[in-house]
Formats: C-alpha cells, sequence, structure tokens
C-alpha cells in the first residue's frame, strides 16, 4: 500500500524510509498525516508509542516543522525518556534536544517557572519562580497543621483522607474557590473550609503540591492571556501518549 499524504502530494516527495521502517500501512498513514488533529485508538502493545515518536521526528524532517514548536507528554519519567532516546536515534541530539517532551506535572513545572510571577492566586497572593515543590511528607504535615488550626477532630477529618479527597479534586479540576461554591452539606463544607485554608498555607509558603503543578498551570492560562498567547504561539503541535488515561485537570 502506497501511502500519500497532502504535504507528498504538494511537494512530490516520499517521506525518509527510515521513519517509515517497520511499519505497517495503518501505522504508516498514522505517521505522514498532513495537518490538523490526529486520534490512534488501539490496543496494548501495538506501537502506538512507537508511531507517535515517528510522527514527531516526521514533522521535523519531512514536514519542516521547528522542534521548539513540538509539545509531547506522556504519563512516566521512563516512558518521556524512552520517547527522547527513540526521536533523538532519527534525528540527532542536537534537534531532540529543542523538543519540550515530559510528564505534565514536569511539563507543567517546567513552564510555571517562568509563568508563575505573572499569575495572582485566587488569595491575592503572587508566587515566585523559585517556588517549592511539597512531596506527600511535606503536604501530609501541612494538612496537620491546617486541621489543627480550624480546631477540627482529627478523627473525623483524618488529615490523610481530607490530602486524599482534596487531590482529587483537584484531577477533577477544582480549584478551591469553585470548591466552595458547590459544596452543600456539613462535611463538604468543612472539606471545603480545609482545602481554602491548605491553599492559603501553601501560597504563603510559596509552595505547591504534586497536584496543584497541572491545576495551577491551566489557572495561568485561563487567567493571564499573554501567557495563553505565548504558548499558543509556540506549540503549534501538541501530542498525548496514553491520551486515553488523562483525568480532567490534564
Amino acid at each position: 500500500m502506497e501511502v500519500r499524504t497532502e504535504l507528498e502530494r504538494i511537494a512530490n516527495t516520499q517521506p525518509d524510509n527510515e521513519l517509515l521502517a517497520k511499519l505497517n500501512p495503518q501505522q504508516a498513514e498514522t505517521v505522514t498525516a498532513g495537518w490538523g488533529p490526529c486520534l490512534v485508538i488501539a490496543g496494548a502493545g501495538s506501537g502506538k508509542t512507537t508511531v507517535l515518536t515517528r510522527r514527531i521526528a516526521y514533522m521535523i524532517k519531512e514536514m519542516g516543522q521547528e522542534p521548539e514548536t513540538i509539545l509531547a507528554v506522556t504519563f512516566t519519567n521512563k516512558a518521556a525518556q524512552s520517547m527522547k532516546q527513540r526521536i533523538e536515534a532519527i534525528v540527532g541530539w542536537q534537534t531532540s534536544r529543542r523538543l519540550m517532551i515530559g510528564t505534565f506535572h514536569s511539563i507543567c513545572a517546567r513552564l510555571l517557572r517562568y509563568d508563575i510571577e505573572e499569575y495572582t492566586t485566587p488569595q491575592g497572593l503572587k508566587l515566585k519562580s523559585n517556588f517549592v515543590i511539597y512531596d506527600e511528607t511535606d503536604s501530609l504535615s501541612l494538612m496537620k497543621g491546617v486541621v489543627s488550626r480550624l480546631n477540627l477532630d482529627e478523627k473525623v477529618f483524618v488529615p490523610r483522607e481530607m490530602k486524599y479527597a482534596i487531590s482529587a479534586l483537584k484531577n477533577d479540576g477544582y480549584t478551591a474557590q469553585l470548591y466552595a461554591q458547590e459544596a452543600k452539606s456539613y462535611r463538604d463544607s468543612r472539606l471545603s473550609e480545609i482545602f481554602l485554608s491548605y491553599q492559603a498555607e501553601l501560597a504563603r509558603n510559596n509552595a505547591m503540591d504534586f497536584d496543584d503543578l497541572i491545576l495551577t498551570f491551566t489557572q495561568v492560562l485561563k487567567t493571564c492571556p499573554g501567557v495563553r498567547e505565548r504558548h499558543h504561539q509556540r506549540f503549534r503541535h501538541v501530542l498525548v501518549d496514553e491520551f486515553q488515561d488523562t483525568n480532567r485537570a490534564q
């Protein structure tokens, strides 16, 4: 089966054989697809990640796209490293290092270092670019302090459980302020109070927890037009591995 794309018809060229090596016709068709959205649905072990990495190499080598305009996201550091190595083997280190490839959290953390000072938290606080990322131990310690300061019974409002509940809310796209508007029951209202206090303490400490990296970045994009436009202009191609596993915030 001969795979011909919009680009080939215009340029009358054939892709580098290395880009299509050992690909079946359906995979090759995806790698050489023209402009616009492309969704790949296939089972485990069917080569989706291989197709994604070849697609990135194809956009650089055949479509003339600058590496800086390509953003590739995956779920684990191991998968991101594997993706980098595969692409480097095709386009070389000097080119591959200009791509932005990483996990959702690592990419958001990276971009927030540049963008966060343009953002004001809902509490009216500003974070600095040298913000601290709290791990589970730090977050739990902060949560215990919040529950104590609010004079809540730790046997009822167990700090670890409150932390998990807030983490789930953040992954579903809820800020503390948004959740406060929807909390109706007594327990939900207390959780909202904890959520608001927890976020305020994080901001005062110039800190974020792991879940904040994604949620805060979405808030920056929503409320800072300059940042949004800058990234819109820079990242012309966004590729997501294992897209079916993304949550609402991602």
